[in-house]
């Protein structure tokens, strides 16, 4: 396996920050070495000026020293969380906000919902309330928002969020379900299907029975109908 492949395949998944974290770190490693042979080769060519190479081959050198400081410098300065963090915080506040602006309108428009903090929270306590259970090593679960919620597995993704209408009167239709499979390892694809359900019940069966079960699509779609849509792949 390619390098080019080993790092697609372990940052997939991986948030931007992490992302960035690691181009930080492994970049100290690979450009000080780029640039210590730079040094190196630039004094030898100062020292001892062999003849048979360019009148500006010195300068040559040095260029790549001066575009690998700089390099260095444009990647620590664009991945130093330091720096960052005023507006990564203010950012993170103004879509916590705005999550739970729309987590209430979801309890508003969908009663169900109301005795629960967050659409995770809803998920996983329906799930027991039915017999059923989330908990699984390989499962992940992002709770960066409260008006959705995103499930993944190393082959399996599925997102739950309320659905509404607009128009002269604003109503909610259920909850649409997206299910992700992966069909191409190498170059990161997905099939991805959608559904809507009035039932939240039925949304959290679903959810089980694709992320923890393993149920082929199919089988999923004949037992529940509105899962039929096909959205394609990415």
């Amino acid at each position: 396996m390619s390098q080019y492949d080993k790092f697609r395949e372990l940052f997939a998944d991986e948030s931007a920050e992490t992302k960035l974290a690691f181009l930080r770190h492994e970049s100290i490693r690979f450009l000080g070495s780029a640039r210590g042979y730079s040094h190196i080769i630039q004094t030898l060519i100062e020292e001892r000026k062999p003849a048979e190479l360019p009148d500006n081959f010195g300068d040559f050198c040095k260029r790549v020293v001066d575009n690998l400081e700089t390099l260095q410098d444009l990647i620590d300065a664009a991945t130093d969380k330091k720096h960052r963090s005023v507006r990564q915080e203010e950012q993170a506040r103004r879509r916590k906000e705005s999550s739970e602006r729309f987590w209430e309108g979801h309890q508003i428009g969908l009663p169900e919902l109301r005795p629960y903090a967050s659409m995770q929270e809803a998920v996983v306590q329906t799930a027991d309330g039915l017999g059923l259970s989330f908990a699984s090593a390989d499962l992940r679960i992002d709770d960066k928002c409260s008006d959705y919620t995103f499930f993944s597995t190393p082959e399996r993704r599925a997102r739950i969020a309320a659905q509404s209408a607009g128009g002269e009167r604003y109503r909610y239709l259920g909850y649409v379900v997206h299910l992700q499979l992966l069909v191409d390892w190498r170059n990161i694809q997905w099939d991805k299907h959608e559904g809507l359900s009035p039932s939240f019940d039925e949304a959290v069966i679903v959810l089980h029975r694709w992320l923890i079960k393993g149920h082929p699509l199919p089988a999923i779609q004949a037992e529940f109908q509105w899962m039929g849509g096909n959205v394609g792949s990415q």
